[in-house]
């Protein structure tokens, strides 16, 4: 038991070297129960930090995820201000060939009206031109 206690004393540190003598002196336990008592306060301080550590871990991980599920969302404000612009300028150049074709219609309305301005105007001539003739 002294062999232990020496070897184990040798390895502890100021803290759980004071840790161990008030087990030992104030719990008046055997060297060896103190020994075990402090080795299961320290393993589960171990506990503790892994814990603590895998909490900020994921902590961390979830940070990184919503970030990432954050991110598709600008992606889709992204396409959907794509879209809208997109939408914006299709309407755009529907409008500005519908005013083309309006003017292509009514320039070809002009031209078939002028013709048949014409050609009644040669057919009243050849009427008259034909009476005129006959008298």
């Amino acid at each position: 038991m002294v062999c232990f206690k020496i070897k184990y004393l040798h390895w502890m540190n100021v803290g759980e070297k004071t840790l161990y003598n008030s087990f030992r002196k104030e719990l008046k336990l055997p060297d060896d129960s103190a020994a075990s008592l402090l080795e299961a306060v320290e393993d589960f301080l171990e506990f503790d930090r892994r814990n603590a550590n895998n909490s900020v871990a994921v902590k961390e991980d979830i940070r990184s995820l919503e970030l990432k599920l954050a991110t598709p969302k600008e992606d889709n404000h992204k396409l959907e201000l794509k879209i809208e612009q997109s939408k914006t300028e299709l309407y755009r150049a529907i409008e500005q060939s519908k005013s083309e074709n309006l003017k292509a219609i009514s320039d070809t309305n002009k031209a078939i009206y002028l013709t048949n301005l014409l050609q009644f105007l040669g057919i009243v001539g050849a009427v008259i031109t034909i009476f005129k003739f006959l008298k």
